[in-house]
């Protein structure tokens, strides 16, 4: 009910979007269903400690349940291995994500 009452008053105010956890991200695309408001959740929380891979299952099935939009925690920063912010051959934890997201979905490669 929380979820569903938070997106109704979401709808409402014409916000931009609501971020929801990934367990709730089909219920606010079903409430939000006909609206213009975006539903966002969140990769790697809270820490960002989960392997790129761990990232990229919560990415694809967060986006196979509706969600538009994903905020993602990058732990590399907080451990001090900033190297693997700009990624293996230069490509960013981020952009494999994007890429292997959108290949899913028929998409092409993304830039840093």
């Amino acid at each position: 009910m929380f979820i569903a009452d938070g997106c109704r008053l979401a709808a409402e105010y014409d916000v931009a979007s609501v971020c929801v956890r990934p367990t709730d991200v089909h219920r606010a695309a079903e409430v939000l269903a006909g609206t213009d408001v975006a539903v966002g959740t969140v990769i790697g929380f809270p820490h960002g400690s989960s392997t790129t891979a761990t990232k990229v299952f919560e990415a694809r099935e967060a986006l196979a349940n509706s969600a538009r939009e994903l905020d993602m925690v990058i732990g590399a920063l907080k451990s001090g291995r900033d190297e693997r912010v700009g990624g293996r051959g230069g490509r960013s934890e981020r952009v494999l994500i994007a890429d292997r997201c959108d290949r899913q979905r028929g998409g092409g490669e993304h830039a840093d």
